[in-house]
C-alpha cells in the first residue's frame, strides 16, 4: 500500500492499534516457494529488532539484485540522515507494534511512502530467512528493507533487472550518472574520481565480466563502493603512486591480495601519520571490507563507475568538492508527431513541435579553466512496469539575441547548429553533463512518435546560480487521430499553461504573474528574470 503522507500512517497504525489486529499486506504477491513459509519477526527469534543506522558489513544477499541492492545502500550507510529518510526512526517491534513498518522511495520528483507487513520468507528445514538478511539473527532491517523496495519495483523478481545507479536514484531522489572506464580514456578518470570523493558522492563499481576468474579475490557479482582516492609521492624515488580505495559489502567473504593490500610491504614506505590517515581503524581492528588497490589494476579490472548527484539540500554538511543547486521541471510529449521528424537524425528533425526549455546562464563556474558554466542535465520518463519506454533524448541551441522567446520556429534551428545534447535512448533516465560557455540557450525535449501522453522530468544541476524558463507545446490534432495533417506554424496554438516562471539556484517558488504578463511571454515580451 502507497500513503499519501505521514499523516495517513499513523491514521493507519491507529486504526490497527484500536482493532488489536496485526497489519495483512495482500497486495503484495507472496510466492509459492516448496518448503517456505512467510512468517512474521516475532514467530521466529524472540526478540527481534531493528538496525536503524545499518552496518553493511554483515550482510547477506541472495542472488545478483540484492547484490546490487546492498551495494547502492552501502554507499549512503554512513549518512544518518539518508537512511532515516528512508525508515524513519520511530518504528520498532516494541511500542506500537501492530506488523506494518513505512519506507520511503523516490520516484519522478516525489517521494512515496511503501507500507508493508512483516511477513518474511522463511526456510523451515534450513531455518533460515531466504531473503537479503543480517548476519545477526535478531537483526531484521536488510529484510524489511528489501521487501518494501520490491514491492516498490513491482515484486522480488525485478530487483535482479536493476543496476546500482538507478537503485541509488530511488534511495536518494539524485541524478545518476555513469562512466565507462576504457583504456583510451584512462587518464581523466582519476581526477574526476577525486571530485566524486570531495563531494561526498555515493558512487559504485562494477566488474568487467570479461575479466573473470576463480583465482581472483575479487568477485564479478559484487557492487563495490568507492571510498577514497589519493595520490602518494615518493621523492626519493622520483615517482607517484595512484591508489584507490573500494569498500566490499560482503568483505567477510574475501579479501583482497592485489598490490598495495592491507598487507602489503609497499606500505612500509608510506610515513606512519600518512598510513593511519589512509587505513583508518575501528575500534583497533582494521576494516576488512575496505581495501586500497593500484589505479592501474582498478582500471584494468572495473569497467563501470555508477554515481549519484545530489543537490546541496541532499548533501548536507560537506567539506570540499561541488555543491550543485537543482532545478527540476515538469513535462509532457506531445502525440500524434508526425513521422516525417526523425530525431535520431539532426537533419531530419523538426524541432519546433517539442517542448523548449530557455536557460539563461551567468555565472562562470570558479573551479573550471575555460570561463565556462558546467551543469548536468537529466531527462526521467515516468516509469510504467506494463508499459514500453519511449525513446526520448534532447538537444541544445545557442540562442543569439537574449530576447528571443522561446518557443521558436523552425527556421532558427535550420540555421544554426546545437551546442550540445544528450544520446537518443529509452532509458528510464538520461544524464549528460554540459560545459557551456555564459549565455542563453534553449533546450528541446525529443521523442518518437506516442500512442497516448506521457509525463517527463526534467533535472539541471549546476554549481553557480541560472535561470529556466519552461514552455510545453500542445497541439489542436491532439485531440483528433484521425487528422494526419500537419497544422501551419501560424495557425498552431501554444499554451504553456500555469506560469512557473524563470528559476534559479534558490528554490523558493517565484511571486504569482498576471495573465497580461503571461500573454506578453507568448507574445514576444521576455519579462525580466526574478533574482531570488
Amino acid at each position: 500500500m502507497v500513503f499519501k503522507d505521514r499523516v495517513a500512517c499513523f491514521k493507519a497504525k491507529d486504526e490497527l492499534l484500536k482493532a488489536g489486529t496485526l497489519y495483512d499486506d495482500f497486495e503484495f504477491l507472496r510466492e509459492d516457494i516448496p518448503d517456505v513459509q512467510w512468517l512474521r519477526p516475532k514467530e521466529i527469534t524472540t526478540k527481534p529488532i531493528i538496525t536503524y543506522f545499518p552496518l553493511i558489513l554483515d550482510v547477506q544477499a541472495e542472488g545478483k539484485g540484492s547484490r546490487a541492492l546492498v551495494g547502492a545502500l552501502a554507499t549512503i550507510s554512513h549518512r544518518k540522515d539518508l537512511i532515516q529518510k528512508i525508515f524513519p526512526d520511530d518504528q520498532s517491534f516494541d511500542k506500537l507494534y501492530c506488523g506494518i513498518f513505512f519506507f520511503h522511495f523516490w520516484r519522478f520528483g516525489d517521494w512515496e511512502i511503501v507500507g508493508i507487513d512483516d511477513r518474511l520468507p522463511y526456510n523451515i528445514s534450513r531455518r533460515e530467512l531466504v531473503c537479503l538478511k543480517s548476519m545477526r539473527p535478531d537483526v531484521y532491517f536488510f529484510s524489511l528493507f528489501e521487501k518494501a523496495y520490491a514491492k516498490f519495483k513491482g515484486g522480488y523478481a525485478a530487483l535482479g533487472k536493476l543496476k546500482a545507479g538507478d537503485i541509488l536514484v530511488d534511495l536518494t531522489g539524485g541524478v545518476s550518472q555513469i562512466w565507462n572506464l576504457s583504456t583510451k580514456d584512462r587518464d581523466q578518470w582519476f581526477p574526476m574520481m577525486k571530485k566524486l570523493v570531495d563531494g561526498n558522492l555515493p558512487a559504485t563499481a562494477n566488474i568487467q565480466k570479461a575479466i573473470q576468474d576463480e583465482q581472483s579475490s575479487l568477485d564479478s557479482m559484487t557492487t563495490y563502493i568507492l571510498k577514497n582516492v589519493v595520490e602518494l609521492e615518493f621523492p626519493e624515488e622520483h615517482r607517484k603512486v595512484r591508489l584507490v580505495r573500494l569498500g566490499d559489502p560482503f568483505g567477510t567473504l574475501r579479501r583482497y591480495t592485489g598490490a598495495w593490500n592491507d598487507d602489503s610491504p609497499e606500505w612500509k614506505k608510506v610515513p606512519q601519520h600518512l598510513r593511519e590517515k589512509l587505513m583508518p581503524k575501528d575500534g583497533g581492528v582494521k576494516l576488512l571490507q575496505e581495501f586500497w588497490m593500484t589505479y592501474s589494476d582498478f582500471s584494468d579490472t572495473f569497467s563501470t563507475i555508477h554515481f549519484c548527484i545530489l543537490s546541496i539540500e541532499q548533501m548536507g554538511p560537506v567539506e570540499g568538492g561541488v555543491k550543485w543547486a537543482l532545478t527540476s521541471k515538469r513535462g509532457q510529449f506531445p502525440r500524434y508527431l508526425p513521422t516525417v521528424s526523425n530525431i535520431r537524425i539532426p537533419g531530419a528533425t523538426t524541432y519546433e513541435i517539442y517542448p523548449q526549455y530557455k536557460i539563461e546562464l551567468t555565472d562562470v563556474d570558479d573551479y573550471l579553466p575555460d570561463g565556462k558554466c558546467e551543469l548536468v542535465v537529466s531527462l526521467m520518463q515516468e516509469d510504467h512496469p506494463d508499459i514500453q519506454k519511449m525513446t526520448m533524448g534532447f538537444t541544445v541551441f545557442y540562442l543569439k539575441s537574449p530576447k528571443l522567446c522561446i518557443p521558436l520556429k523552425q527556421g532558427y534551428f535550420a540555421e544554426n547548429q546545437p551546442s550540445g545534447g544528450s544520446p537518443i535512448s529509452s532509458a528510464r533516465e538520461i544524464t549528460v553533463r554540459l560545459r557551456l560557455l555564459p549565455g542563453n540557450y534553449v533546450l528541446v525535449v525529443l521523442t518518437t512518435p506516442l500512442s497516448k501522453m506521457r509525463n517527463f522530468l526534467l533535472r539541471i544541476y549546476k554549481h553557480q546560480r541560472f535561470n529556466l524558463w519552461g514552455h510545453a507545446v500542445h497541439y489542436l490534432n491532439e485531440l483528433d487521430p484521425g487528422r494526419k495533417e500537419m497544422i501551419p506554424p501560424s495557425s498552431r496554438k501554444y499554451d504553456v499553461g500555469p506560469f512557473d516562471g524563470p528559476t534559479s539556484r534558490v528554490t523558493d517558488p517565484p511571486p504569482r504573474r498576471s495573465v497580461e504578463m503571461r500573454k506578453s511571454f507568448l507574445t514576444g515580451m521576455d519579462p525580466s528574470p526574478i533574482q531570488q
